[in-house]
This record gives C-alpha cells, structure tokens and sequence, in this order.
C-alpha cells in the first residue's frame, strides 16, 4: 500500500487487504505469497475467488447497502439501467462530496488512468451485488 497515494486509494487498498484476512480465515487459506500491485489489473481480480472476495469487502465497506441504493438507484433500477456512464459519474460525484477525491494534475495520465479504472471497477462491482444479490 502505497501511502503518497490519494487516501481514498489508500482507504480501498486498506480495505481489500482486510478482504484477503477475513477470506483467509473464512476458507482456512493463509497465501504467504507477498503481491505487489504496479497497476490496474483488474481482470485478475475477476478470475481469482480470493482477489473477489477481498474486492467484495472492500465494496461494500465504502458503500454500504443504503448509500448504494442511495447513488446507484434501488434493486430494479440498476438491473434495468446498466449505463456504466451513469454509475461513473455517480461513484466520483460520491468521492469527491465525501473525501475531496480530484484526479490530479500533477499525476501522469497513467496514475489517472489507475485511478479511473478503479472507480469503474468498484463502481460496476458495487451495483452488481446491490442487482443481483441485493446487498
């Protein structure tokens, strides 16, 4: 965990890693295999159970049931209106009102590029388990 990040990405990263314990705990599966994260691979996260899970707590930990209901719409509502465009700009209108979140200046387009990926991910994320699951 990288703290010279926003600490909102230090937050979801935080969170994730509490997703790994609680997951290995759960499963009885202790990885003593150290992963360093150099980017947004986030199609890892889709095809591993573990890296879900964690992603699972880290999600529902920053939005919790009533304030996804509250930005994504409730159950129907996000099942019929999938536009990732809405959920986007939703999750970062979000970010912004409680954490101050701005992609910076300053950064290169690449840590930008990171940062969006990771909205799109938790955001997309989020509202398939308020669809499909309604948690």
């Amino acid at each position: 965990m990288n703290t010279a990040n926003h600490p909102v990405a230090v937050a979801a990263a935080f969170w994730h890693e509490v997703g790994h314990h609680l997951a290995g705990r759960i499963y009885d599966q202790h990885d003593q295999q150290l992963n360093l994260l150099f980017g947004a691979e986030y199609q890892d996260h889709l095809t591993s159970g573990q890296e879900i899970a964690a992603d699972m707590v880290m999600v529902l930990g920053g939005y919790p049931k009533a304030k996804a209901q509250r930005l994504f719409g409730d159950q129907e509502s996000v099942i019929v209106n999938r536009d990732i465009d809405a959920l986007v700009e939703r999750a970062i209108r979000h970010l912004r009102a409680i954490s101050g979140f701005e992609f910076e200046p300053h950064f290169s387009v690449n840590e930008n590029l990171n940062y969006l990926a990771g909205i799109v991910h938790v955001a997309k994320m989020r509202a398939a388990l308020l669809a499909e699951y309604s948690i």
